[in-house]
């Protein structure tokens, strides 16, 4: 039996990830390909008053369940169902799980998708999306008053005072992992078909 293809794309938060992990998903879709979000990793925290889970620093590598997500890469890489941890971003608890079905193409993004190197060597190709600060807090402020339901100024004081940081000292380092910088639409182009000719 072949093994999936596995494709990881870190990045900054609003850097683009997702956008761009969904256009490989639309592109090869004959495929059937499966989208994990690192983010539905994170810590299961039923144990944890909310206050102290409101001030947990969810940019740090030690806020993801970085075991159970290597696990289940494994499984998939080895063309086997799992089950994905369901996480409701507003209350910090993981919720539930949804039963995935393996798939030749396996996308994986987050912001340290590329900072685990067991995780990292079950990559068969890794892209980080280069994007700049301004534009990631924009969409990062659009993104979590929308969906998470943060006020813009609680958006704001968390990317001063950790995102920031955790940017600097742990995410932009991964771009060094990677085999393709993104940072136009001539970089995109170029990773497409460079997984292109991984499928085939």
């Amino acid at each position: 039996m072949k093994e999936a293809v596995l494709i990881g794309i870190g990045g900054g938060t609003g850097s683009g990830k997702t956008y761009f992990s969904k256009e490989i998903k639309a592109i090869f879709r004959k495929y059937s390909p499966i989208l994990i979000n690192q983010d539905s990793y994170y810590n299961d925290q039923k144990s944890i008053p909310f206050e102290i889970r409101e001030k947990v620093n969810y940019d740090h590598p030690d806020a993801f369940d970085y075991s159970r997500l290597l696990s289940d890469l494994l499984l998939l890489k080895n063309m086997k169902e799992v089950a994905v941890p369901i996480y409701d971003y507003k209350t910090h608890l993981r919720i539930d799980s949804k039963q995935t079905k393996p798939s030749y193409l396996v996308i994986v993004e987050g912001i340290l998708a590329l900072h685990f190197s067991d995780i990292n060597r079950l990559f068969n190709y890794r892209a980080y999306i280069s994007t700049p600060e301004k534009t990631r807090l924009k969409r990062r402020i659009k993104r979590d008053t929308k969906k998470r339901g943060r006020t813009e100024q609680s958006v704001i004081d968390q990317f001063n005072r950790s995102v920031k940081v955790m940017h600097n000292t742990y995410v932009a380092k991964t771009k060094k992992y990677s085999d393709i910088i993104i940072a136009d639409q001539a970089d995109k182009n170029r990773a497409i078909e460079d997984i292109k000719n991984l499928l085939e």
